[in-house]
């Protein structure tokens, strides 16, 4: 989710057979720069469905509604916010990202019903759990492709898709969980269907997202199920989103910080 502008390419592929880059292929750094511009609307708004299953098979549903402006200008690209609606015990709760241009830091703010206040949250602390799930602040709106050096392995087939296999290494590793990514991008929609992430330590295998289901709506290619697995705490969050509207209109100041909670 980041600029208007998506890169026109023409390509072709073999499909279903896995195949070594050629020099028709774009490179790692072109691919993850169309994803992260690809058009993702004005604005929208969304329904989200996220369950959460823990190692002993125990499962909390929060349902969730998301909106983000395109805002693009002083150096900031979209406007992210996310509430809660049920449970009743967070219901209210919200976090609102401004996602700046690389390299400066998303600006993020946690707003607690309980409390009444709006916290500014630290760089640092991006990656902690979002709301209890496997996922955290960062995945809201995602890792600037800056912010990693990019290899091109290979392409393959997945699901049924062809895709673009790139693995991706942090330059700043010191503020990040973990010590490289492996992605498979959809050649068509240019959406993640899958991501691997190993940890720092071992180089153990330690996230896992999967991409179930993607379709066009108003012309927009739109994730609406997926699942990202903790391995090594054999946690499961999945996510499924449905009302999806494009392009609707909404206020720029339901994306002031100063308005969480009003």
């Amino acid at each position: 989710m980041k600029s208007k502008f998506v890169l026109a390419l023409v390509l072709v592929f073999l499909a279903g057979v896995a195949t070594v880059p050629s020099a028709q292929t774009p490179t790692a750094d072109q691919i993850m720069q169309m994803v992260e511009n690809r058009f993702q609307g004005n604005d929208s708004q969304v329904q989200v469905q996220l369950d959460t299953t823990n190692a002993q098979g125990q499962t909390r549903t929060l349902q969730i509604e998301t909106k983000s402006f395109l805002y693009d200008k002083q150096n900031i690209k979209y406007k992210i916010l996310v509430t809660v609606t049920a449970p009743a015990d967070l219901k209210s709760l919200a976090f609102l990202v401004w996602e700046n241009k690389y390299p400066k830091p998303d600006d993020r703010w946690l707003y607690q019903p309980s409390l009444k206040t709006v916290k500014k949250i630290e760089p640092e602390n991006a990656r902690t759990s979002l709301f209890g799930t496997v996922f955290n602040f960062e995945d809201v709106n995602g890792r600037p492709a800056e912010a990693d050096t990019h290899k091109l392995l290979r392409n393959e087939p997945i699901e049924g898709r062809q895709a673009w296999v790139i693995e991706s290494t942090p330059k700043n590793p010191s503020i990040v969980e973990f010590s490289r990514r492996v992605v498979w991008i959809d050649q068509e929609s240019l959406a993640i269907l899958k991501e691997e992430l190993y940890d720092k330590q071992k180089g153990d295998l330690l996230r896992v997202f999967k991409l179930a289901k993607q379709e066009k709506i108003d012309n927009i290619w739109t994730n609406l199920i997926a699942t990202v697995e903790h391995v090594q705490t054999q946690t499961k969050s999945k996510y499924t989103y449905s009302n999806v509207k494009y392009n609707t209109g909404i206020p720029e100041s339901a994306f002031d910080p100063n308005n969480l909670g009003k």
